[in-house]
């Protein structure tokens, strides 16, 4: 015999299930963005498999409540979204971490990083939500004994769900996934789930042993590290990605996510690394600095740019801004960065600029999400010309693009972007990489400075002067815009491009 529960209990039932739901969507996305990034392709993809696992879930629902209008069946239904949800861990680790090649391939695509993030969602989420959409069309059927106040119910119900969702939502983004991770936000749903479904049942001894089961899976989980190998010094997972410190023989690497790229070096003799931070350590040469020159770095990472420019111009004064505090406190760990004497800032790089009333001779833009982005509020027009505003007269813009070439689309809109907002725009690539230095002012460079640099960047220099070369036109259809900005569709066009012609 069913048992008969008050409607204040259906009111905090369905408080917990609403709420589970976010915790479970923000948990999962926060898994699968080392793979395919945070993209609007992959947010789309999540989404749309929430709505579509509710969907189902509601018509489903509702057509089980009707033929079995029992608090059992949906106490059990409850426990069922519990233990589903409580394995989520495990099945994007079986469909991403053993497939992490075909995966990386994938999510150099547009249509790869869709179908990809879709198809982890849709396994991963796709049972569990579904159970919980079953749980509004069941309450309203097992509430609603009046039909004159049938819709006074379920307005109550259906507003005290979404306040769940309202609370899920917020922990989950300001307080659960940054702070205790996306495992234990998936555990602390799923067990949820089973408590509030066993509190439901009659038998609540027999049932309650149910949370053990999530509770176990957390633990095995937990033992299996998210990733490891001999040189990794540190881990964490911050609020922005997955961080990682690699010792490489010669130097320390920081290192996000799947590590298809490195975000900083720290020498452990000298500061020139061999790559392309050596190059934007450069383009202060590129113009007439006064003698206490301000330089600033958006996108700080471990602070290889910042060290460099503190060694060879130490006069100046050195700002630099990171989004992410746990990069921040690595860098400090292990890249010795309270040692560099330089402004030190946690800020989004925009919000910095338009917070600032400093004016600057040098500013480098070296920004990247999920290795591939650079973020795309980081590269329209508005933000290059709030960027100039900041500038001094004969100040310079330099800026890291990752291309495969020049001729590329994403090369295109960006240089095209940056012209929009500074009368002189030159390139160094460096070589032997994907890299381009772009480099911008309102006055005039002066790329001949560099052939006075001797000492230990004075092939660098030599390198860097061989390959400069100023843009003198640009595809003003390609410039993007606070409004229209597809970022993410070019870089992931142009990641197809060089995999296509492996082949």
């Amino acid at each position: 015999m069913s048992k008969k529960l008050s409607i204040k209990f259906y009111y905090g039932f369905v408080c917990t299930t609403g709420s589970a739901v976010m915790l479970l969507e923000f948990a999962a996305a926060r898994m699968l963005a080392p793979w395919f990034g945070t993209s609007l392709l992959v947010w789309g993809s999540i989404i749309g498999v929430v709505l579509l696992a509710l969907s189902f879930g509601y018509w489903y629902g509702g057509r089980l409540a009707d033929r079995y209008p029992q608090a059992d069946r949906l106490m059990y239904l409850t426990l069922a979204a519990g233990v589903t949800a409580s394995i989520i861990p495990i099945i994007l680790h079986i469909f991403l971490d053993n497939l992490s090649l075909s995966i990386t391939l994938l999510s150099g695509t547009y249509v790869g990083t869709l179908l990809g993030s879709f198809g982890a969602m849709l396994l991963a989420l796709a049972v569990p939500i579904g159970l919980l959409g079953m749980v509004s069309p069941y309450v309203i059927r097992l509430v609603t004994t009046d039909i004159t106040q049938s819709g006074q119910v379920a307005g109550a119900l259906y507003a005290w769900s979404t306040v769940g969702s309202i609370v899920g939502t917020f922990a989950s983004a300001f307080v659960l996934v940054p702070w205790l991770g996306s495992r234990e936000t998936i555990t602390l749903a799923a067990a949820s789930l089973i408590v509030v479904g066993v509190i439901g049942l009659p038998n609540k001894a027999k049932f309650s042993l149910w949370l053990a089961l999530p509770l176990a899976i957390y633990g095995y989980n937990s033992i299996r590290p998210l990733h490891a190998d001999a040189a990794t010094l540190y881990s964490t997972e911050s609020t922005y990605q997955f961080i990682r410190v690699e010792d490489q023989g010669d130097r320390l690497a920081l290192i996000f996510n799947e590590g298809l790229g490195t975000q900083s070096y720290y020498m452990k003799t000298g500061v020139l690394t061999g790559s392309y931070f050596d190059y934007a350590g450069l383009t202060p040469e590129l113009t007439q600095l006064p003698s206490q020159p301000n330089l600033a770095v958006l996108g700080l990472a471990g602070g290889t740019v910042t060290r460099q420019l503190r060694e060879y111009y130490p006069q100046a004064t050195i700002t630099g801004v990171e989004i992410d505090p746990a990069v921040i406190t690595a860098a400090q760990k292990y890249f010795h960065l309270d040692e560099q004497a330089i402004n030190l800032v946690n800020q989004d790089a925009r919000q910095f600029l338009h917070s600032s009333h400093q004016r600057y001779d040098v500013l480098v833009i070296d920004a990247y999400a999920n290795e591939h982005y650079i973020p795309w509020h980081l590269t329209t027009k508005e933000f290059f010309h709030l960027a100039a505003n900041r500038l001094s007269p004969r100040g310079i813009l330099a800026m890291n693009i990752g291309s495969i070439g020049e001729d590329t689309d994403i090369f295109q809109a960006l240089v095209a972007t940056v012209a929009s907002e500074f009368k002189i725009v030159a390139v160094i690539p460096v070589p032997s990489t994907y890299n381009y230095v772009v480099v911008a002012s309102n006055s005039q460079l002066q790329p001949n400075n560099l052939q006075h640099i001797t000492g230990a960047r004075f092939g660098l220099a030599k390198q860097a002067l061989a390959g400069f070369h100023f843009i003198t036109t640009t595809d003003t259809d390609k410039i993007f815009t606070d409004n229209r900005a597809p970022l993410e569709l070019y870089t992931e066009q142009m990641i197809w491009s060089y995999i296509t012609s492996l082949w």
